[in-house]
């Protein structure tokens, strides 16, 4: 049994700042298990948070996503917090979610991935991970929740 630190990001599009459509955000259908997913993984020693989510989303995707936001941090084991991995192995992730754009929209697959592509929040594909789902409804919340703090472009640095 391990608690491990890690970090999710949820990759939009641009133009996810300045409309009331769904927005479109990339995903990733896992190889470990075929479930639909939002890039992240585990922080490594000597790395912050917010250098994990960067470095997984681009491992993932191939995208560089700057100007993170927090989302929301989760732990609960009775929500989705705990995981038993085929090998016998159960981890409880605490896990920060960041929600940011990049300014390319190419994506490149990496081994964790049998698909990875651009998805619109009314039609995610299935099976998805149910964590994944929830981090993505508490990122539609706050931006619900305060129209005058939308999500705006970031700047390009």
């Amino acid at each position: 049994q391990t608690l491990v630190p890690s970090a999710t990001v949820i990759i939009l599009r641009q133009e996810a700042c300045t409309s009331d459509a769904p927005w479109t955000l990339v995903c990733h259908q896992r190889t470990d298990n075929g479930w639909w997913a939002l890039p992240g993984g585990r922080q490594e020693i000597g790395e912050s948070i917010l250098e994990c989510a960067r470095r997984e989303a681009y491992e993932e995707t191939g995208l560089r996503v700057e100007h993170l936001a927090l989302v929301n941090v989760d732990s609960d084991p009775q929500a989705h917090a705990i995981v038993a991995y085929p090998d016998g192995n159960l981890v409880q992730y605490c896990n920060l979610t960041f929600i940011g754009f990049s300014l390319s929209e190419t994506l490149r697959m990496s081994e964790e991935s049998t698909q990875l592509q651009w998805c619109r929040t009314d039609t995610l594909p299935e099976p998805f991970l149910p964590a994944a789902c929830w981090r993505i409804q508490q990122a539609l919340a706050l931006h619900a929740l305060s129209p005058s703090h939308r999500l705006h472009p970031l700047p390009v640095r």
